[in-house]
């Protein structure tokens, strides 16, 4: 029996109007977006490759002298992420490079070219057809359910036929899953084939471990928005009723809620301003000064020769300044950092969140991927900086002092030529299957939550549920 109902749910679905309109916007919007992902890519790529080779220009001009290549300032970018189709994830907007020296880092920065308008236009990727389209449709193809057939009088005849209750919700959720899953099938591989051929992309097996993964997150998903269909029209008497709470849900939990958080971490996690943090950082710089530890004065004497206790008190000086700037700075990247975070845990109460957030990870887009990219420049330029000390060790000629002034430090550190070949050169690596596995299980797991909730209230409520 429950065979036949889901058959027949399948047909009823097949032969509607709504359906014929869904599968062919929900194809074009993968065709659409297919085109538009491997022309951003190529772009995105060019301008990646620009700034990598200017980069490599510096170290080979800078690699005429140690002392140069300690002061250059490298500027690197993000690379661009294969699986952007995936899910954007606002990168328009999103800072994508950083510059720093062997001294310090800084603040995010933007390589790329922007177009402040722009971020008002949603990008059609695979994560925003899904959020803003595809869950929407399911909505509509569940929301009367059970409101439509009381009011048609069939759903009491179903039921006179000894038909479980459970049994005619499995039929109404397989038979709407079979019709929102055919047709997005169809349109993720001809957005697949269209992204790959018509571009130099080529997407290896870790991709489509990755594509497989987000797959499983949007049936979850799908499931999700399918059973609040079903459990709003357990709760309603009349389509028009379901209809409305169907589209309230819909608008509050994607486009409300998930602002909200955003606005609660801000007053939960502060991040200090620019005109704090430079009034911070002069106060410290005037503590340094007046401590009496240090000398900041120079003598042209020093040139030439060994280094003398008031020259060591100046680089100790200059040194503690450097190191004053940095953790301030640091400290305000991070709190930055922090505050995201937390908005984004405090949204990933809606499944909508969820499945953005898990996008976002499974793509290396977004907070998620520039924060990997921050953290592997944290430790390259530790291994930049190492390496600069080591070659600088190994000129017998140095009195191997370092610090952060770039005319003079140069008389007592190594001035010999590097071999430009030799420097070390920084390769962004996105990470792991496994971690990036790791990470999403939070994920799947408030999805499943959220879908195991679902469908025990849906039950529950048309246990209960006058079918007169």
């Amino acid at each position: 029996m429950t065979r036949t109902i889901i058959i027949k749910e399948i047909l009823e679905n097949l032969r509607s109007t709504r359906m014929l309109i869904y599968s062919i916007f929900l194809v074009l919007l993968f065709l659409i977006g297919g085109f538009i992902s491997q022309l951003d890519y190529k772009n995105r790529i060019n301008e990646y490759n620009q700034i990598t080779q200017e980069d490599l220009n510096g170290i080979i001009l800078s690699a005429s002298s140690l002392h140069n290549l300690t002061f250059m300032r490298h500027k690197i970018s993000k690379e661009p992420s294969r699986l952007s189709f995936l899910a954007f994830s606002e990168e328009s907007i999103l800072p994508n490079g950083i510059d720093f020296d062997y001294f310090s880092e800084s603040n995010p920065k933007y390589y790329k070219q922007r177009n402040l308008y722009f971020p008002r236009f949603i990008t059609i990727d695979w994560l925003n057809i899904i959020i803003y389209y595809v869950s929407l449709m399911c909505l509509c193809f569940s929301y009367n359910s059970f409101s439509g057939e009381k009011v048609n009088g069939t759903l009491m005849i179903t039921l006179s036929y000894s038909v479980h209750r459970w049994q005619l919700i499995l039929a109404k959720y397989v038979g709407i899953l079979f019709v929102i899953i055919f047709p997005l099938i169809f349109g993720i591989i001809s957005n697949i084939i269209l992204y790959s051929f018509g571009s130099s992309i080529s997407l290896n097996f870790d991709d489509y471990l990755y594509i497989l993964l987000f797959l499983l997150g949007i049936f979850l998903f799908i499931t999700i928005n399918i059973f609040v269909g079903l459990l709003i029209s357990c709760l309603t008497s009349h389509p028009k009723i379901s209809l409305s709470f169907a589209l309230g849900f819909w608008i509050i939990f994607n486009l409300v809620l998930s602002n909200t958080s955003w606005l609660l971490s801000k007053e939960t996690t502060s991040v200090n301003s620019f005109s704090y943090l430079n009034q911070l950082e002069k106060k410290k710089k005037d503590e340094i000064h007046n401590s009496g530890n240090f000398s900041f004065h120079w003598s042209s004497e020093w040139i030439g020769n060994p280094p003398t206790k008031e020259l060591l008190k100046r680089v100790d000086g200059i040194n503690a300044i450097n190191s004053a700037h940095n953790d301030i700075w640091r400290e305000y990247r991070n709190s930055i950092f922090r505050q995201t975070e937390r908005a984004i845990n405090y949204s990933l109460m809606t499944p909508f969140c969820a499945i953005r957030f898990m996008g976002e990870t499974i793509s290396d887009n977004g907070f998620t991927g520039y924060l990997n990219f921050y953290n592997q420049i944290r430790d390259f330029q530790i291994v930049y900086a190492n390496y600069i000390v080591k070659k600088d060790q190994a000129d017998t000629e140095s009195y191997h002092l370092i610090w952060n002034e770039d005319w003079s430090s140069g008389f007592f550190m190594s001035n010999k030529p590097i071999d430009y070949r030799g420097v070390p050169k920084f390769n962004y690596k996105r990470p792991g299957f496994k971690q990036i596995f790791l990470d999403c299980l939070k994920y799947l797991i408030i999805l499943i939550i959220w879908v195991l909730l679902l469908s025990v209230l849906t039950y529950r409520s048309f246990l209960y549920y006058d079918i007169r």
